[in-house]
């Protein structure tokens, strides 16, 4: 039981130090691994809806995207704040905004939608990022169900361990004291 407890800290408070200090190509080669893909598309998510309700607020996409790398607090999504402004800036929205803003934080389903939803006007595509973020909503809620769905499988293997260790023991230490008996 303590091997269990000590196994989870240490996995939470890998993955709270990953989160905060490792972006770039090293974060995207272990985006998959649990729980940093969950954290990966919660990401997703929140950078879309966010850049979805300020652009139909009103703010033009690189002045959301300035707002949003403003206001984070997280250097995973500032990372990636950065990277679509830089790709704003540099001309790349003139393919849509969608190419600007895509890159490996979001699924290849968001990218595809992404590309081709921003190939259309400004308002259609103001309108149809809320629908793309409620995508990226969707598949980051998927993956707090599987990630859930896996923890509950390795808590009860570790309380079926240990309630076996325990009878195991306990019948270890009523046969030593039938056989003192005798």
């Amino acid at each position: 039981f303590p091997g269990l407890i000590f196994a989870m800290i240490t996995i939470a408070l890998a993955t709270h130090t990953i989160n905060r200090l490792v972006v770039g190509s090293v974060r995207e080669s272990i985006h998959g691994l649990p729980p940093l893909n969950v954290i990966r598309k919660i990401t997703a998510a929140t950078m879309l809806s966010t850049l979805s309700s300020l652009v139909r607020a009103g703010l033009p996409v690189l002045g959301a995207l300035l707002a949003m790398r403003d206001a984070t607090n997280s250097t995973y999504m500032r990372y990636y704040l950065d990277y679509a402004v830089n790709n704003m800036r540099s001309g790349v929205a003139r393919q849509g905004p969608g190419k600007a803003i895509g890159s490996k934080l979001f699924s290849p389903w968001v990218m595809v939608k992404l590309d081709i939803y921003s190939r259309a006007s400004g308002d259609s595509f103001a309108q149809t990022m809320s629908e793309i973020a409620g995508d990226a909503t969707t598949e980051a809620m998927s993956s707090i169900e599987s990630l859930s769905r896996w923890i509950n499988i390795f808590l009860m293997i570790g309380a079926a361990v240990v309630i076996g260790f325990t009878i195991i023991t306990m019948y270890g230490i009523t046969s030593d004291m039938q056989s003192g008996l005798t």
